[in-house]
């Protein structure tokens, strides 16, 4: 009504220059800002107010930084990812680049090929669900994640000037001797021959490069192109399969199985057959009439979007298109839900839970129900991985509209499993144990000797009348296992499967990485890690881990109230 009123009066819908609260900041502490801004892009709001009080001895509170950058052009933006390289890396991609510096109808003789994974579930840390405030842990707001491998498929193609090769789909690893027999002799190869003068593009994967390999493409008189190692960036297929996985991601329709996701032909091989084609996925962008939605309208787009909680604006548009005939853009569906205060905000992830498991989690809860200072006699057990670099998705870089290749503007992300350390841990009410280092994969036989012997039976029986917790993973519920405990007389506390949020000691670990994750300091190796993180450990307060046990009877009354379902916790 504000705005309304001074646009009837004046004419005009902006503030008068010089009017609201003046500037803290003078122009040259705001190019005192920007330099501390620039110096470490990917630092948020908060840290570069503590900067700022650390170098001036002036408060200034995160929001009036952001102002401040924003009216200077630096916004925070999503970095680039990409792979490490390293300085020969680098010496053989420009070696590589000078080699072909001059090449242009040449490239046209060329035969890009590569492998991609498409997963049945994929979750970049984007997807959003539109809820109200306080709906934060509703069922239809929570998104389900598996924590091991996802399903999915694996495929292999080539693109070449004029041609595409045929879509393969590769099942289980692939080695050599599976990379020839399953996809050069049957199809790249054939493809090849077919191209007069045709070279032959491949990566440095280890079933590329293995000795029977070249063998097989020296008999063949395959002429390859040499490839450098860690160029994604060069070869053109890459962008086929980020175009086929975002044209996956933003099918509305869910994907039951990993051979649907092969089938389903109206993504996967339309979008490559189109993109090889036409060089494009997406249709030429439109404008339309203007619309104006009614009150009943705006309780019509509600009733959809809290129907399918995931939906973006686009989908929903699509849908009152349908549904009404009429043609709403996308952003006036967000206007709209926005003023009922339907905000698109991040899900919770969760392990998805079957219909066995809310029964034994609902039955478990109800044998505990009234379970009181008993829970002071119970140690907490678990092990945790913290990985040496972690991206969430959620880090920024500030940067002006058209850095974002700048060197500084490029976060470095192996493609591989990260390095890190692995850790056991236990709690107990009045105490902790040893915080232990796991080299490797464990297994019974080295839970036993390296857990159980040395730290977790001693701690056990320095507490009177103590109870083991434990979850379900294989090493612990191997008879071995079972039998050593009955040797050693350790009483154990019957665990539903899939119940972290049961575990007071899973919050001990997401403390331990919340504070990795603020500490600015860069780190160098695993060695390094193990020992912030048994810094951390010894550090943390025992009062707050009697705190996590006080809380164990409103999480058991939690997942009773939820019926064995996901809890808050």
């Amino acid at each position: 009504m504000r705005v309304w009123k001074q646009w009837t009066d004046e004419c005009r819908t902006t503030r008068k220059s010089g009017s609201g609260p003046r500037n803290v900041t003078s122009a040259r502490d705001d190019r005192h800002l920007v330099r501390m801004a620039r110096t470490d892009r990917t630092a948020s709001s908060r840290q570069l107010a503590a900067l700022w009080s650390i170098a001036t001895g002036v408060s200034l509170c995160a929001s009036s930084i952001r102002r401040r950058l924003l009216q200077c052009g630096l916004r925070a933006r999503t970095p680039l990812y990409r792979i490490p390289l390293t300085h020969d890396h680098r010496r053989l991609r420009l070696q590589w680049a000078n080699q072909h510096r001059d090449w242009r109808a040449d490239w046209q003789h060329v035969v890009f090929s590569d492998e991609s994974r498409f997963n049945l579930w994929y979750h970049d840390g984007r997807i959003r669900v539109r809820r109200y405030a306080g709906e934060r842990h509703l069922p239809e707001c929570i998104i389900e994640r598996h924590s091991g491998r996802t399903p999915g498929v694996m495929v292999w193609g080539a693109i070449a000037y004029h041609r595409r090769s045929q879509l393969l789909r590769i099942v289980g690893n692939l080695n050599s001797n599976r990379y020839i027999r399953e996809v050069l002799q049957p199809e790249a190869v054939p493809f090849l021959q077919s191209l007069p003068g045709a070279v032959f593009q491949q990566d440095n994967a280890r079933p590329h490069t293995a000795r029977i390999v070249k063998s097989f493409f020296a008999a063949q008189q395959v002429q390859l192109l040499p490839w450098p190692a860690c160029s994604p960036d060069m070869s053109p297929i890459e962008h086929v399969w980020d175009v086929i996985g975002r044209r996956l991601a933003r099918d509305p329709r869910p994907v039951a199985s990993a051979d649907e996701l092969w089938r389903n032909s109206s993504t996967v091989m339309r979008v490559w057959k189109q993109w090889t084609d036409e060089c494009r996925t997406t249709r030429k962008s439109g404008s339309g009439p203007r619309n104006v939605t009614s009150a009943r309208d705006d309780r019509h787009l509600v009733r959809m979007a809290r129907t399918d909680r995931t939906a973006s604006s686009r989908q929903l548009a699509a849908l009152w298109s349908i549904a009404t005939g009429v043609s709403l853009c996308a952003s006036s569906i967000r206007r709209r839900l926005l003023q009922c205060g339907l905000r698109a905000r991040t899900p919770l992830y969760r392990i998805p839970l079957t219909h066995d498991h809310r029964r034994l989690r609902l039955q478990w809860a109800n044998q505990h129900r009234d379970w009181r200072a008993d829970w002071q006699h119970v140690v907490f057990s678990d092990e945790s991985r913290f990985n040496l670099w972690y991206h969430d998705g959620r880090i920024r870089v500030r940067r002006y509209a058209g850095e974002r290749h700048l060197p500084e503007c490029i976060i470095e992300r192996h493609s591989g499993r990260t390095p890190g350390v692995m850790v056991w841990g236990a709690i107990a009410y009045h105490r902790r144990s040893q915080l232990l280092r796991i080299v490797g994969n464990l297994n019974s036989n080295r839970y036993i000797r390296e857990v159980l012997q040395p730290e977790a039976v001693p701690f056990l029986q320095s507490l009177p009348g103590a109870v083991f917790q434990q979850d379900n993973a294989r090493p612990h519920t191997a008879r071995i296992v079972k039998s050593f405990f009955a040797a050693q007389q350790v009483q154990l506390l019957p665990w539903p499967a899939c119940s972290p949020d049961m575990s007071p000691i899973e919050h001990v670990w997401d403390v331990i990485g919340r504070r990795l994750a603020r500490d600015p300091r860069p780190v160098a190796s695993a060695d390094e890690l193990w020992v912030r993180v048994q810094t951390i450990w010894n550090a943390l307060p025992q009062s707050d881990i009697q705190t996590l046990f006080d809380s164990m009877p409103r999480r058991v009354a939690a997942l009773i109230a939820a019926r064995g379902g996901h809890t808050k916790y």
